[in-house]
């Protein structure tokens, strides 16, 4: 999936939340929906440490649940915030980011570090046109 898609996806999540918060359940929805993402930065270590590449360790299940969980902890400690929507409303982003990349071409490792398998339907043409209307 596109930027665009991932964006969208986690703007409607967190306009479905319900509570005082919304403003930052935005801001994290689009952040956790775009995070796998920054792989990019990573690049330099692409060359040395294969499961950094695009589509790597930041497109797994553990990888989405470690950074929510310290986000949220980071927000619990530092913002005295406790919602328990804002860690689901991240968990749900993070996880439809990996979820789309699965449909898409590019498939995504769902067992690392059990399994270095990638995971793939290869069906996004269809669904990137059906999800930007």
């Amino acid at each position: 999936m596109d930027f665009f898609t991932h964006f969208l996806i986690g703007l409607i999540v967190a306009s479905l939340a319900d509570g005082s918060n919304l403003y930052l359940y935005l801001t994290l929805a689009v952040f956790m929906s775009l995070l796998p993402d920054l792989d990019f930065a990573l690049f330099p270590l692409w060359k040395w440490l294969p499961s950094t590449g695009h589509h790597g360790i930041t497109h797994t299940p553990i990888f989405i649940f470690a950074a929510s969980a310290l986000i949220y902890a980071a927000l619990a400690i530092f913002a005295e915030i406790s919602d328990i929507r804002v860690l689901l409303v991240m968990l749900l982003t993070g996880s439809l980011h990996i979820f789309g990349d699965f449909l898409g071409t590019g498939g995504v490792p769902l067992l690392y570090p059990f399994s270095g398998r990638y995971f793939k339907l290869n069906i996004d043409l269809g669904i990137d046109t059906l999800l930007m209307l």
